[in-house]
């Protein structure tokens, strides 16, 4: 429900006292989402806003835009802006309700600290929220993204891999990031999109929106993207909105880097080749580790010619072609940390093509990882 349209950018006054868990809570979550780095000084900032009977403190970066509501009581109305670091330091620990007192005048009252800040009117306005709202179940959207955010390409350069896709395939929702170097995908049947064509969430939407989805505690979640352009992804929660400007690029076909033929498996325990990973790629040059599959052993080795040599065995099951390649131990390990199987498999055609891993007898899920050279 949108409360922000109704209330004048600054207003008489307020005075407030606000629950202290909602509240730490909320600005944790505003602190995250601010741009603390940009030279707009006021998108370091926190929005405090009441009117009627509502509180909501928003803050944005321009890409995603966050509005979360706060229980409490007040009286009078209006908005102000303050340092979110500020705010996060002046509140008190420990349960209880915290005052907050807003006069008109350019300062901020949090349980007696005393905050400057900058006029509500300078605050760049809220997106518009989609109409078009659709419930999906929080633990299937929360699975999605922590399993494929890792693979998100950070180069400014290639904004088409700079997010997750969400999109529907066979009647299923997908989600799918890549960096050239690597591709995670995840699906959940019973799961769809409410939207026809494939949208692009960027790494920042994506990172605020994991930190709230594991901070609320509902069952369900409304989920939708305005129509026409410009695209915003909508997400309701229990206690906040969030709209996240969608990349307007065009995911390039991930389907054809996945191989579809294998001249080989390796079944391995998941905890076990995460340690062995763990433990070789501290001595890896570049990451780089070698992992050989045969006779039911699976070895993972590093050399770095300036520090030394690391090796791990384990148990594991081979079947068709031994296994040999050469991969990044980071790629490796960041996929393998969101997995909740025990035991996953290593799919592979050859030493110079792709390796995929993917949780043992599951087709729906899986990383893709390029091979490296010596």
């Amino acid at each position: 429900m949108d409360t922000t349209s109704a209330v004048p950018a600054q207003g008489a006054g307020f005075n407030l006292e606000l629950e202290a868990a909602p509240l730490r809570a909320a600005v944790a979550l505003c602190y995250a989402t601010g741009d603390r780095r940009s030279t707009m000084p006021v998108l370091a900032n926190v929005c405090v806003r009441h009117c009627g009977t509502v509180t909501t403190l928003e803050a944005t970066d321009l890409t995603v835009h966050v509005q979360a509501r706060v229980a409490g009581a007040g009286a009078g109305e209006g908005a102000y802006t303050v340092p979110a670091k500020s705010l996060r330091d002046a509140l008190p620990k420990g349960k209880g309700k915290v005052p907050i007192a807003y006069n008109g005048n350019a300062h901020l009252t949090v349980a007696g600290t005393t905050l400057l800040g900058l006029p509500a009117s300078d605050y760049p306005a809220p997106p518009e929220q989609s109409r078009c709202l659709d419930s999906v179940e929080r633990v299937a959207l929360l699975d999605l993204l922590s399993r494929t955010v890792a693979a998100v390409s950070t180069d400014v350069t290639r904004l088409h891999l700079g997010g997750v896709m969400l999109g529907n395939r066979a009647g299923h929702a997908v989600a799918v990031a890549t960096d050239g170097h690597r591709l995670h995908l995840a699906e959940r049947h019973c799961v769809l999109w409410p939207w026809l064509h494939d949208v692009l969430v960027p790494l920042r939407g994506v990172q605020v929106l994991l930190r709230a989805l594991r901070a609320d505690q509902a069952a369900r979640v409304e989920i939708g993207i305005t129509k026409p352009a410009p695209w915003n992804l909508t997400v309701i929660l229990t206690g906040c909105t969030i709209n996240v400007r969608l990349l307007d690029e065009r995911f390039p076909p991930y389907e054809m880097v996945v191989p579809t033929y294998f001249a080989g498996q390796a079944h391995v325990n998941r905890a076990e080749l995460l340690a062995a990973l763990e433990q070789c790629g501290k001595m890896a040059n570049n990451h780089r580790v070698k992992i050989e599959a045969q006779s039911g052993k699976l070895r993972v080795s590093a050399d770095n010619p300036d520090r030394g040599s690391a090796t791990a065995e384990l148990e594991c099951r081979v079947e068709r072609q031994a296994l040999q390649i050469g991969v990044n131990a980071r790629y490796l390990r960041d996929w393998l940390a969101t997995c909740d199987q025990s035991r996953v498999t290593l799919e592979h055609e050859g030493y110079l093509s792709p390796l995929v891993v993917r949780p043992e007898g599951i087709e729906y899920e899986y990383a893709v990882v390029m091979p490296m050279r010596q």
